[in-house]
């Protein structure tokens, strides 16, 4: 299954614990999740002063907006390693990415079984006829976002980092700017 939210939580913005979570969120019948997405986050105006002042002083990381839809990967039924979007198995988008995860990344493919239960890699879906805002001409990606715990939902960049990851396996990563905000 796949939890989304609906346009009226984003609308009427009826965000809590659950609907945050629900941003294509893979369980199977009995509720353990087999894959995360990103939790949805607030976009910088959303926040009150009070809110953005309070980040004075601490890390955060800054990532290039890749533009596409984004996937997650995850173990079919039949044992095997795919791409869902946030709402769906079977979009143009997830079976476009599947193909493309088969055919050029055969090491994860090899290997998804044992790190695609525990973890959801997330990816930025990029090709011709999925142009959002950007054109990116004839490119052809699956641009490595993020990897995520799916028991604890924690993000992954440490031991091995995000770079090491994608590097292993061939993907392309999203840059990535750390720093300390400073209000």
């Amino acid at each position: 299954y796949i939890h989304n939210y609906t346009p009226k939580v984003q609308y009427d913005r009826l965000w809590d614990d659950v609907t945050r979570l629900c941003r294509g969120l893979i369980t199977d019948g009995q509720g353990n999740i087999k894959a995360r997405g990103f939790a949805k986050f607030k976009n910088l105006q959303e926040h009150t002063p009070e809110e953005i002042l309070s980040w004075h002083g601490k890390p955060y990381t800054v990532t290039t907006k890749a533009d596409g839809s984004m996937g997650l990967s995850f173990i079919d039924p039949n044992g095997k390693v795919a791409i869902a979007t946030r709402g769906s198995f079977t979009s143009e988008q997830a079976q476009w990415a599947t193909k493309f995860l088969w055919k050029h990344f055969p090491l994860f493919v090899a290997t998804a079984t044992l790190t695609s239960k525990d973890y959801t890699f997330i990816f930025e879906i990029i090709y011709p006829e999925n142009k959002i805002v950007v054109d990116y001409g004839q490119r052809e990606d699956l641009v490595l976002l993020a990897v995520i715990n799916n028991a604890t939902g924690e993000e992954i960049n440490e031991n091995p980092s995000l770079e090491t990851v994608a590097k292993f396996y061939g993907f392309t990563v999203v840059p990535r700017f750390d720093g300390d905000w400073q209000a």
